[in-house]
């Protein structure tokens, strides 16, 4: 059997001088680092990154598709029940009366709103474009809130 010898055992038995361990230490953090960076910047990691980023950009175009398709459906209905009341001055006084003015103001308020929130988020889209950086609520999702105008057909 071969045996080590004496030397390389002492070696590894005797305890390292400062600056040999401080050298260590600046070697290991320096191939820590390096291996960290190289993951980072991984073509592997950002593809999943990026894929991440489509995903939620897709649920935040498909959040507001819905929204309009809503909106769309109520300013509908809306339209048709008003036509038909207007035809009769009684039938106008009495959707006054029940308020379907305010229905009315608040879905103009809500396309108002989500016209804007589109615009917006257009607006920070060719922003960081120009910058050459995606876009924060691209990547991270914008909350579209729930649809809120109350009519009834």
């Amino acid at each position: 059997m071969p045996s080590l010898p004496d030397g390389s055992l002492s070696i590894l038995a005797s305890p390292l001088s400062p600056v040999t361990s401080t050298k260590v230490m600046i070697v290991i953090t320096g191939l820590i680092l390096i291996v960290a960076s190289l993951r980072y910047a991984s073509p592997t990691r950002l593809t999943r990154v990026l894929s991440d980023a489509m995903s939620s950009l897709e649920k935040v175009y498909t959040d507001i598709v819905c929204m309009l398709h809503m909106l769309q459906l109520e300013v509908g209905a809306l339209r048709a029940q008003t036509l038909l009341h207007s035809l009769s001055w009684r039938a106008t006084i009495g959707e006054l009366l029940k308020g379907r003015s305010f229905t009315l103001y608040r879905c103009i308020n809500e396309v108002r709103d989500l016209e804007t929130r589109i615009r917006i988020l257009e607006e920070e889209y060719r922003g960081r474009c120009r910058s050459g950086s995606v876009p924060s609520s691209f990547a991270t999702g914008v909350s579209v809130p729930a649809h809120r105008c109350a009519f009834e057909p």
